[in-house]
């Protein structure tokens, strides 16, 4: 439990409780207490936030809670919220169950091609080709890898903003006012690729001028 006190100027800090067991029974009256504590002369039964995971006993709690306080907001987490989907899932359909099994069964192999075709390796984690958490999941991987790859060199001023880099998918392009620059962007986003374990494919890695004079440059 964590608030203001009734005056609104010392926090209130926190509370930390050992309970004999955990139910929402136990829950509910918990946080009866610490509303006590917030607000000795009387507990204000308005505009309160119960923040928990989603496990069974706490969403119990929350609706028991919800008889003594009819504006609250109970909030969970994203990942016990999905969590909970995925049960409910699982219930009405029998035979995902079975299905995740023999995937498991059956694992997947990948051949990746950089050059020449690599080994078969197995498929440990990650997400179904086609699913739509993949190209998120690699933007969130790859804006990473990019940010300590260049981060105080390079880009060009596009609209009062400074644009280092384009990206689609596994595509991207490296923006620069100077041929040096732009090789030590290369040198330094090859450095981060090694350490996230990806490479560049220089066969397919090409340099265009943008400009008025026609000029080669040498990566």
């Amino acid at each position: 439990m964590a608030g203001l006190c009734e005056d609104g100027n010392e926090p209130a800090g926190s509370l930390k409780a050992i309970l004999p067991k955990v139910n929402n029974e136990t829950i509910a009256a918990l946080f009866e207490y610490a509303m006590s504590l917030l607000w000795p002369s009387g507990i204000k039964r308005e505009n309160v936030l119960f923040v928990a995971d989603a496990a069974p006993y706490m969403v119990k709690a929350a609706k028991k809670i919800e008889t003594l306080y009819p504006k609250l907001i109970h909030l969970t987490c994203l990942a016990h919220g999905l969590h909970r989907v995925a049960e409910e899932i699982r219930i009405s359909y029998k035979n995902v169950d079975n299905f995740i099994s023999h995937l498991q069964q059956n694992k997947p192999r990948v051949k990746v091609r950089i050059e020449e075709m690599s080994e078969g390796s197995e498929i440990g984690r990650g997400v179904c080709q086609g699913c739509p958490l993949s190209p998120i999941l690699f933007n969130i991987y790859l804006e990473d890898l990019v940010k300590k790859g260049f981060q105080n060199m390079g880009g060009v001023k596009v609209g009062g903003r400074r644009i280092k880099s384009i990206r689609f998918a596994d595509d991207m392009v490296l923006l620069t006012e100077e041929e040096m620059i732009l090789n030590d962007m290369r040198l330094e986003l090859n450095d981060s690729c090694e350490q996230y374990g990806m490479k560049i494919n220089a066969n397919k890695t090409k340099s265009m001028v943008i400009g008025r004079k026609i000029q080669k440059i040498n990566l």
